[in-house]
C-alpha cells in the first residue's frame, strides 16, 4: 500500500468518525403546553384522551417531582436560558401586548402596552424581557451546529425586534410574541419578524403551529439533513380564552357531570394505582370558595360540564397534533434519535372565581368559546395538590414531564416513573449535554452566569441517585420555595414559611415548621442567599417593579372627579385610582341597549356596570372572588344610573333615583386594576360574564366618577 493511499484512507476514516459523531447527536424537541394542570393528561391520571402522550410515556419515562417556575414568563425565561428568571430580566412578567381595541376584525393587530423606555429605571432583574446579553438555548445549540426552529408562544420580548425569536437564535419562527391569543383570530401572529393575518378555512392556532413545525422540519430535512435540529413547540393551549373546536366539544360534553368532588377522589385513586403519587398521598381540601358540586343546580352543573369539556377539548387537540409530529419523525427516520420533552409551564390557573367566566351559549361554536374555566375545575386539574398558577405550593409548580428518546433510554428503563426532584434548569443542561454544546462565559461584553441545572442524561439511562445534593429555589410574586431532598420550605408572599416532608405528605397537608425549627432556619438562610445572588427582592418592593404598574407615584391619585364621554379609554395610570377607596358612578343613558356602560380592570381584578338581556348588572372581581349584583330594572331612554361603592364594600344601585339593587363586596377593590377604564365597551378582558368587548348597543351620553368625601365614606 502506497503512502498516498494510507494517508487517503486515514483521512477518510477520520472524516467518517467526525461525521458519525455529529450524526449520533440527537435531535431535540421541546413541547410545552400552557396553564395545564398536572393531572389532566392520561399518563398522570387524567380524563382527557391523550393516546400520543400515553405512547411517549410508555416508551419513555415520566417524572413525578418536576418543577416549573409557577407562571408562563418565568418558566419560559428559564427554559430558554437554563438560568433563574431574575438573572435574565424576568423577575416577574413580560411587557404586556394587547389587541388594538378598534382594530379591523378581519386583520386583527396588537401593540405593546409598555416599552423598554418606560422601564429605564426598573432594576435589570425585573425589566420585563429576556436580556439580550444572556445566551439562549437556541443560540447555544445553533453554535453547536443545530438547525433551530420555533412555533407558538414566545412571551419573552419587548418592542425591539432584537428580543424576538429570530434574533434570539431561531432560524425560523411562526407564532405570537404575546402571552395569549385568540385561537381562531390571533391578533399578534408573526412569521419571522413580520406580522401576518391568520388565513385558511377553520383556522385554529393549535393546528397551525403544529403544521408549521412539521413544515420547518421538512425543510430542514431537504436542505440540511446531516445536521441535527432543535424544535421548540410552545402551545398556547389550554390557556384562556377557553376555545376548542366543535368536534372536541361534542366529544367531551357530558363527561364531567359527576363533578369535581367525585372526580378528584377517582383521579387520586387512579394516580395511586399508576404509582404516579405515593400510596400515602391525601387529597388537598377543596377550597372554601369552591362550592360542593351537589349544591349546584342541575342547570349550573350542565354549564360547568360544558366549560370543562371545552378545556378538555383543547388538550385533546394538542395531543392529536403531537401525534402528527411523531408520525412525521417516524416517516423521516428521526424518531429513534430524537429526545422529546413534554411539560406544562405552570399549574392549572384559578384567576377567576370558582365557576369561571363564560357564556354557555357560545361554547362549542367555531370562532367562539369561553374565557376561563374557574377555580372549581382548576382544583380538579391540579389533583391532588394545593393551589394553582402563581403559587409555589405543589399545584402551582409541579408539572408533568415526559421524556422520550428510544436511542438514549434502554428498553429496560422505559415506562418508568422517575422520583428524583428536578426543575427547569435541568432541561437546558440536558440539552446542552446531549448536543455537546456549551454556555459561553461572555456575551455582549458581559459575564454570563453559570447555570444551576444538572443534566438528566444519567437518570434517563437508569441512575437512581438524586439529581440535586443542594437545595433548589423558586420565587414568583413573593411566593417561594427551598426544596432539599424530601423537605420543602414554602411560603406565600405575605405569610410565614411552612415546612413539608414530601415523602410522606405530597399534597402539603401537615405543616412541620414548628417541629423542625433547625431545618426551617437552615433553608431560610439558604433561600436568602440565593435570592440575593439572583436579584430576587421582597414582593412588597418588587410589586412596584411589576409590568402591571411602574410605582405608586404615577397613579392618578389626586383627581377626585372624572367626566367621561362614550368611547373614553383611560390607561391604568390615567384611570381613577380606586384601590382601597369608595367611589360613586353616575351614567346618563340617552338610548337604551345591551352592553358595557363602564368597565375598569379585567378578568382577575376590576368592576363593570353593564346591561345584559335588558337587565342592569354590576360585577366586581378581586382576590379570586367575583361578586355579581343583578337587578330586574330595564334602563329606558334618558335614564340616570347611579352606582355607589363605599370603602367598606357596600354597593347600591339606583335608576332615576329609585333603588334598583344592593349588595356587599368583601371590601373595597384592593389594588389598582391592571387594565384601564373604558366607556361603552370592555376590550381589556371581560370583568363580567359577557363576551368581550360587549359594546353598548344604545347610547351612553356621559359617565361621571367621583370619590367619596371624608364625611360620606
Amino acid at each position: 500500500m502506497t503512502k498516498f493511499v494510507r494517508i487517503a484512507l486515514l483521512i477518510g476514516a477520520l472524516s467518517f468518525l467526525t461525521t458519525s459523531q455529529a450524526d449520533t447527536r440527537p435531535n431535540i424537541v421541546l413541547i410545552m403546553v400552557d396553564d395545564m394542570g398536572w393531572s389532566n393528561i392520561g399518563p398522570y391520571g387524567g380524563m382527557v384522551e391523550t393516546p400520543t402522550l400515553d405512547r411517549l410515556a410508555r416508551d419513555g419515562v415520566r417524572f413525578n417531582q418536576f418543577y416549573n417556575a409557577a407562571r408562563c414568563c418565568p418558566t419560559r425565561a428559564t427554559l430558554m436560558t437554563g438560568l433563574h428568571p431574575h438573572q435574565v430580566g424576568v423577575g416577574h412578567m413580560i411587557l404586556p401586548i394587547r389587541p388594538l381595541p378598534d382594530g379591523d376584525p378581519e386583520n386583527p393587530r396588537s401593540a405593546f402596552g409598555l416599552t423598554s423606555k418606560d422601564r429605564a429605571k426598573i432594576p435589570a432583574s425585573y425589566q420585563g424581557w429576556l436580556d439580550e446579553a444572556i445566551p439562549t438555548l437556541p443560540e447555544m445549540l445553533k453554535a453547536a451546529g443545530y438547525g433551530t426552529y420555533m412555533t407558538g408562544k414566545w412571551h419573552l420580548a419587548n418592542e425591539k425586534p432584537g428580543t424576538w425569536p429570530r434574533q434570539r437564535g431561531f432560524d425560523r419562527f411562526y407564532g405570537h410574541l404575546a402571552g395569549t391569543s385568540d385561537f381562531f383570530r390571533p391578533a399578534n401572529l408573526h412569521r419571522g419578524n413580520e406580522p401576518i393575518t391568520a388565513t385558511g378555512e377553520r383556522y385554529y392556532i393549535t393546528d397551525a403551529i403544529s403544521e408549521q413545525a412539521i413544515e420547518f422540519l421538512g425543510e430542514h430535512e431537504r436542505k440540511q439533513d446531516k445536521e441535527p435540529f432543535f424544535l421548540y413547540l410552545a402551545y398556547n393551549a389550554p390557556h384562556f380564552p377557553v376555545q376548542c373546536m366543535p368536534e372536541e366539544y361534542e366529544k367531551y360534553q357530558g363527561r364531567f357531570m359527576e363533578g369535581w368532588d367525585v372526580l378528584r377522589e377517582q383521579r387520586l385513586a387512579k394516580q395511586k394505582r399508576m404509582g404516579i403519587v405515593p400510596q400515602n398521598t391525601r387529597l388537598a381540601p377543596r377550597p372554601d370558595i369552591v362550592p360542593a358540586w351537589d349544591t349546584l343546580s342541575r342547570e349550573k352543573q350542565i354549564e360547568m360540564d360544558a366549560i370543562m369539556a371545552t378545556y378538555a377539548g383543547m388538550i385533546d387537540r394538542v395531543d392529536q397534533n403531537i401525534g402528527k409530529l411523531v408520525r412525521h419523525l417516524e416517516q423521516t427516520g428521526e424518531l429513534d434519535n430524537t429526545i422529546l420533552f413534554f411539560l406544562s409551564d405552570n399549574g392549572g390557573e384559578a384567576e377567576t372565581g370558582p365557576l369561571g367566566q363564560f357564556d354557555f351559549k357560545t361554547l362549542g361554536i367555531y370562532g367562539k368559546g369561553g374565557n376561563k374555566y374557574g377555580k372549581g375545575w382548576a382544583t380538579l386539574s391540579n389533583t391532588p395538590f394545593r393551589e394553582y398558577k402563581h403559587f409555589t405550593h405543589q399545584g402551582g409548580v409541579q408539572s408533568p414531564l415526559i421524556v422520550h428518546w428510544p436511542a438514549g433510554i434502554a428498553k429496560g428503563n422505559r415506562n418508568r416513573i422517575m422520583p428524583q426532584s428536578s426543575y427547569l434548569p435541568d432541561l437546558v443542561e440536558t440539552c446542552l449535554d446531549v448536543a455537546n454544546a456549551s454556555r459561553p462565559k461572555m456575551k455582549n461584553g458581559k459575564a454570563v452566569p453559570d447555570g444551576d441545572g444538572i443534566s438528566l442524561a444519567k437518570t434517563l439511562q437508569g441512575a437512581k441517585a438524586p439529581l440535586h445534593n443542594e437545595p433548589i429555589f423558586i420565587e414568583h410574586e413573593g411566593n417561594r420555595i427551598a426544596r432539599d431532598g424530601k423537605w420543602k420550605l414554602v411560603a406565600y408572599h405575605d405569610k410565614p414559611w411552612e415546612l413539608f416532608d414530601l415523602d410522606s405528605d405530597r399534597s402539603e397537608s401537615d405543616d412541620l415548621a414548628k417541629m423542625n425549627p433547625q431545618i426551617v432556619s437552615r433553608l431560610k438562610v439558604a433561600y436568602a442567599e440565593w435570592a440575593e445572588h439572583v436579584g430576587a427582592v421582597d414582593w412588597t418592593v418588587a410589586r412596584g417593579y411589576s409590568v402591571y404598574g411602574s410605582g405608586k407615584a404615577r397613579f392618578n391619585r389626586r383627581q377626585k372627579k372624572f367626566r367621561l364621554q362614550s368611547g373614553a379609554d383611560l390607561g391604568r395610570e390615567q384611570a381613577p385610582y380606586i384601590a382601597g377607596r369608595g367611589f360613586s358612578v353616575s351614567a346618563q343613558i340617552a338610548e337604551p341597549g345591551n352592553g358595557v356602560i363602564v368597565a375598569q380592570g379585567g378578568i382577575a381584578l376590576g368592576w363593570a356596570l353593564f346591561v345584559q338581556e335588558g337587565k342592569l348588572i354590576f360585577a366586581a372581581t378581586d382576590k379570586g372572588k367575583r361578586t355579581v349584583i343583578s337587578t330586574d330594572t330595564v334602563p329606558k331612554a334618558n335614564s340616570k344610573i347611579t352606582l355607589r361603592i363605599t370603602k367598606s364594600g357596600e354597593v347600591t344601585l339606583r335608576v332615576n333615583g329609585k333603588p334598583a339593587g344592593s349588595g356587599k363586596l368583601p371590601g373595597p377593590i384592593s389594588e389598582q386594576p391592571l387594565d384601564g377604564l373604558q366607556i361603552g365597551k370592555d376590550s381589556n378582558g371581560n370583568v363580567g360574564d359577557y363576551p368581550s368587548p360587549f359594546p353598548f348597543t344604545g347610547q351612553v351620553k356621559a359617565v361621571e366618577i367621583t370619590f367619596a368625601t371624608r364625611a360620606n365614606r
